[in-house]
């Protein structure tokens, strides 16, 4: 059964996803010794420091541990659950599978260079249009789950050709942006703002305005 007594939250450091590899083996219920278990993994599995892990003496962080505390990449603690081959593995690896999603949840919108890329634009009366079913796609929108709103409160920007809806290019951008914001939104209200350590550098507390 999932430990749920040692809660694990996911941390990001620029582009790492990372994880505290010692509630990772809490949650897993590991009977060893943290340090073996933990070095086992890395052994076995021929983890890099400073790729998939970083370490740092408990001693420096005064948390009243000895040995070292290990921050591992999302990748890294998924592979570690799998490698258990149990239930309880299976569970926290599904856990991180949508953390992951979460903290992410920006990657799937293309940029803005590439949010009109494979859509063929249309010339209405001087503005620039696009297929509306298929832009809302691009963005990971439904064309049913919106659309209705958007004709409504702004017909001056769709113009049906055929059996095509068109938008025009201006409230397709502010759809997007739209779209970006509440995904950055979700990705700061799960992102947790302090790491616990700081790769080898001294933590810095307060300032000049503390």
């Amino acid at each position: 059964m999932l430990n749920t007594q040692h809660e694990l939250q996911v941390v990001q450091q620029g582009e790492h996803l990372l994880v505290d590899a010692r509630l990772l083996h809490k949650q897993l219920g590991s009977k060893r010794q943290f340090a073996d278990w933990v070095k086992q993994k890395i052994i076995n599995s021929l983890f890099k420091e400073g790729q998939d892990y970083f370490s740092q003496k408990s001693e420096k962080l005064g948390v009243g541990r000895k040995g070292n505390e290990y921050l591992i990449t999302l990748d890294m603690a998924k592979h570690i659950a799998m490698m258990e081959d149990n239930e309880v593995g299976y569970q926290v690896r599904c856990k991180f599978i949508q953390k992951e999603k979460e903290l992410r949840g920006i990657s799937y919108l293309p940029k803005e260079t590439n949010v009109f890329k494979g859509i063929k634009s249309h010339n209405v009366n001087g503005r620039k249009m696009y297929a509306y079913k298929q832009f809302m796609l691009s963005v990971g929108y439904s064309s049913k789950s919106s659309g209705y709103n958007y004709r409504m409160g702004y017909a001056g920007h769709f113009v049906t050709m055929g059996a095509v809806c068109l938008i025009s290019q201006e409230l397709a951008l502010q759809i997007y942006h739209s779209r970006r914001l509440a995904a950055t939104r979700q990705v700061n209200k799960h992102m947790q703002p302090v790491l616990p350590f700081n790769f080898g550098e001294p933590l810095q507390v307060g300032g000049a305005n503390a």
